[in-house]
């Protein structure tokens, strides 16, 4: 009788496909327009271009060759300095695991570039001073720096990288993924870190291979987009809460499936136990 209850409730369970593919198709038919024109496609082993101009934190013209040697890697996000939530995430993330990793000295360069044509160095250099005030400087970053730049610059990167963007003019804010780009000394794509939290040492082992030429594979993709963020609210008003319900509704239906498999079995074992066998029946 065990083993009968068990292959209902297994039943029950092996109807979520069903049930997911179903839920993520209602999803679909709810995901905004524009975040169907975000995101994040993979450049792997693709060298991004050097000779792009940028300004510091502290107003200097610089090239991305600067931040590029023959030993370090580099590991490099990309936000937006006025972003309401996302890319301090990613940032916070980013140097999380950095401090939570076992790195040794100078063992890359980190870079952080505004997507924004417009932003300034002087947001920048207010940004890095509210992390060195919190953080420190990176755990094993030989240098970092905030480049701030025009879309001449800013685009060719991004469409290099595979990041995509869009300004939502009602809400005045970008959609865009969560991502850090961990690139080889010789500016090749050797991993894309997806989230806004990372393993330490995912982090770790990523520059150390990156260091060495190695090309990764992607960790941990999942999609987390900056999409109109109520910052009245403190929310999201989008894909994240109609994810987390879709997630939530299947774990409902196969907790209730196997409850329900188990109360039908444990019914029928009550009343034959009650019942003596049935006649005629061994």
């Amino acid at each position: 009788m065990m083993r009968n209850w068990v292959k209902v409730g297994l039943l029950g369970l092996a109807a979520l496909p069903l049930l997911a593919t179903a839920a993520l198709a209602q999803l679909n038919n709810q995901v905004p327009e524009e975040i169907s024109r975000v995101e994040i496609v993979e450049h792997l082993d693709e060298h991004i271009p050097t000779d792009l101009a940028f300004t510091d934190e502290n107003g200097n013209n610089v090239l991305l060759s600067d931040y590029f040697d023959d030993d370090r890697p580099v590991l490099l996000n990309l936000v937006y300095l006025n972003c309401p939530m996302l890319c301090t995430l990613v940032v916070n993330g980013t140097f999380d695991a950095l401090s939570a990793a076992d790195m040794g000295e100078n063992q890359f360069n980190m870079i952080t570039v505004s997507f924004v044509d417009g932003e300034t160095p002087a947001m920048a250099r207010a940004k890095m001073d509210n992390y060195i005030g919190r953080y420190g400087l990176p755990n094993g970053a030989a240098e970092w720096h905030i480049l701030t730049g025009t879309d001449e610059s800013i685009l060719p990167l991004c469409q290099a990288i595979g990041f995509g963007f869009e300004y939502v003019e009602e809400r005045n804010e970008y959609s865009h993924q969560a991502a850090a780009f961990v690139l080889t000394p010789d500016a090749r794509v050797a991993r894309y870190l997806y989230g806004v939290t990372f393993d330490p040492a995912t982090v770790k082992y990523s520059l150390i291979e990156a260091s060495e030429g190695r090309i990764g594979t992607t960790v941990d993709k999942v999609f987390l987009y900056c999409f109109h963020y109520d910052a009245a609210a403190g929310t999201y008003s989008a894909q994240a809460w109609n994810i987390a319900r879709v997630l939530l509704t299947l774990f409902a239906l196969a907790l209730f499936a196997f409850l329900g498999a188990f109360w039908t079995a444990d019914r029928v074992r009550r009343k034959l136990r009650n019942n003596g066998p049935v006649e005629g029946t061994s």
